[in-house]
């Protein structure tokens, strides 16, 4: 079974290029607008460097980490949302207004791929996805960071993302690897433990059949 059709992966591209082609920026008031929806600019500086060390000063590296998490899957969440109340408005079928909000990290710069390598629904959705680092990573590594804050907030994205596209709560856990692009695997909360155990996890991306690749 395929995980999202490829028809409804590139008619929720073209909508997710038609929606940002309607953004009205005035960057000096930190704002933007979508249609009638009104939507803040954040440095990126401020959400990759700042945002990291206030929560690590106030709660501590896990509790900091947790937080990171929990506000990129909040954003996730709300992003879905809001792509699909768009795109139902503009007469989208519902399977691509559900799919569009995978192309939001990448017309604001947070990755410029996601790649999802593997996966199946049945008996529980699980999907390794691999993401490519963006603007966030860049701002940390140019300071000499690790990036593993910005990792975990684009792991929280996607998950709050595919939580949605496939009405599950999905949850994100980081597989071993390096500072470019980071795998996740994105299944329920219950099941995720025992799903790190398939080695389909690790093996290299050339080795995987029918991968989505989405990028604007």
């Amino acid at each position: 079974m395929q995980l999202i059709d490829a028809q409804d992966l590139e008619a929720a591209r073209k909508l997710a290029r038609r929606y940002w082609d309607t953004f009205e920026r005035d960057p000096r008031r930190g704002r933007v607008g979508a249609g009638a929806s009104p939507l803040i600019i954040v440095d990126a500086e401020a959400l990759a460097i700042t945002l990291p060390r206030v929560l690590h000063d106030l709660l501590g590296g896990p509790g900091a980490e947790l937080s990171i998490y929990g506000f990129g899957k909040s954003y996730g969440l709300a992003a879905a949302d809001h792509f699909r109340t768009w795109a139902l408005a503009e007469g989208a079928s519902e399977a691509s207004s559900g799919t569009g909000a995978l192309f939001w990290p990448m017309h604001i710069g947070l990755t410029p791929r996601i790649a999802i390598l593997e996966g199946h629904l049945e008996p529980h959705p699980l999907l390794l996805v691999e993401i490519a680092p963006g603007a966030l990573s860049e701002v940390r590594s140019s300071r000499a960071l690790d990036t593993r804050p910005t990792r975990m907030f684009l792991s929280g994205l996607v998950s709050g993302a595919l939580s949605r596209r496939f009405g599950a709560s999905l949850e994100a856990r980081e597989l071993p690897g390096g500072e470019a692009s980071h795998r996740v695997a994105v299944a329920p909360a219950g099941e995720l433990a025992g799903d790190l155990e398939d080695p389909r996890l690790t093996a290299p991306a050339e080795a995987v059949a029918g991968v989505l690749i989405v990028e604007a």
